[in-house]
């Protein structure tokens, strides 16, 4: 189960839970989000920024290592995505 995760106040295991809101295709692995706010944690982590403090920091132990490994793919797909929303 997830343990610091918002889904886990209605203790749901991880097969459980819903489809992620976003979904980006790049090199490898689809990225994927909850929401905008993780969303724009994983670009600032993608991107080489800080995000101590971050209400998703914690989240960044679940960054897939094909998301590191083409991190410019990733990044320009949230760019893209963002972009046309």
């Amino acid at each position: 189960m997830c343990t610091r995760c918002f889904y886990r106040a209605k203790k749901l295991a991880y097969r459980d839970l819903t489809e992620p809101y976003y979904q980006i295709a790049g090199r490898g692995e689809v990225l994927w989000a909850w929401n905008k706010k993780h969303l724009d944690m994983l670009f600032e982590f993608l991107s080489g920024q800080s995000i101590s403090g971050h209400p998703y920091e914690f989240y960044q132990t679940y960054v897939h290592g094909d998301w590191k490994k083409y991190r410019e793919s990733y990044l320009k797909g949230i760019q893209m995505h963002l972009s046309s929303t």
